[in-house]
């Protein structure tokens, strides 16, 4: 096999990974995809990437996504945790699949605390179904 210095793969095959499949082209070592609570149109791709071992990357913002402050379930739930909605959000993506690798971006110190927080934030059932029943943007 040749040497791929950097393979993008912008309109792959269709297949198995989501609607399309790029490991018909070449290895895939990472997913990067739109992706978070309030953003979860393609869940197959997760699904995909969940099977075949592949990293999957979320990438999200609240300001990006046009989303008004959070939803009144997420703050509650935020409440409960001693969290912020922030980090709820973040937590819940971190819980969809052991190959969810998030990169959360942060413009403060104070943001890069919460995003560390996050990954010792242990949701309970509760916390996690609340934000399931949720409804997606479409």
């Amino acid at each position: 096999m040749a040497l791929i210095p950097q393979a993008r793969c912008h309109n792959p095959p269709r297949g198995p990974l989501g609607s399309r499949d790029p490991t018909r082209i070449a290895p895939v070592a990472a997913v990067q995809n739109m992706y978070g609570l309030f953003h979860r149109r393609n869940p197959d791709v997760l699904d995909a990437c969940t099977r075949q071992g592949i990293a999957f990357v979320p990438f999200f913002s609240p300001e990006t996504l046009g989303r008004p402050e959070p939803a009144e379930p997420l703050a509650r739930i935020a409440a409960r945790h001693g969290a912020t909605p922030a980090r709820v959000e973040l937590a819940w993506t971190m819980t969809r699949s052991p190959v969810v690798l998030p990169i959360p971006g942060a413009s403060s110190v104070a943001h890069v605390e919460d995003d560390i927080a996050a990954a010792a934030l242990r949701l309970d059932a509760e916390s996690l179904s609340e934000p399931d029943a949720l409804p997606a943007p479409s």
